[in-house]
């Protein structure tokens, strides 16, 4: 990655800090140089305050009101099983009842029987082409669930 890339959203405010430094030091040259630190050092703790300002603006709003989706998968015997996509989340703590409930929804209401240490959840990764966070929850299953004996794989895409 550039520096060009890295600094992309904020070259805006780079330049006009920039600018500011710039003018503050021509005005300021005529009166010495030791008057130049204390604006400069000033507009710097401004933009330094404003930047943090603005990454937290953006964490609480990707955390707060960004739509939260999650894909689930069940896995017997290292093969995945069962899989389902971008279903609608509320909390992330209710990922892993969510994902056990449309799971058994899938096998017809049967409970699945899993290996609860291994349940793991990863996220939260951030689509800002589509605007939600995505989290990924698998667990691995124990045993067939009764009514998928016969199926290979189930797979259900929520939308």
């Amino acid at each position: 990655m550039s520096l060009k890339q890295a600094l992309g959203k904020w070259r805006l405010l780079f330049t006009l800090l920039i600018g500011l430094v710039l003018i503050v030091i021509l005005f300021k040259l005529k009166e010495g140089w030791w008057n130049i630190y204390e604006p400069v050092i000033t507009l710097l703790t401004l933009f330094v305050a404003i930047l943090v300002w603005y990454q937290q603006m953006s964490e609480e709003w990707e955390e707060d009101y960004l739509p939260k989706r999650f894909t689930g998968k069940f896995y017997f015997e290292g093969n995945e099983l069962m899989r389902f996509e971008n279903a609608l989340l509320t909390n992330e703590g209710d990922i892993r009842a969510l994902a056990q409930q449309i799971g058994s929804q899938m096998v017809d209401l049967q409970p699945l029987k899993f290996v609860a240490p291994e349940v793991e959840v990863t996220g939260p990764q951030l689509y800002k082409k589509e605007k939600y966070v995505h989290y990924t929850i698998s667990f691995k299953l124990t045993e067939l669930p009764r009514s998928n004996h016969n199926r290979s794989s189930t797979y259900l895409a929520l939308s």
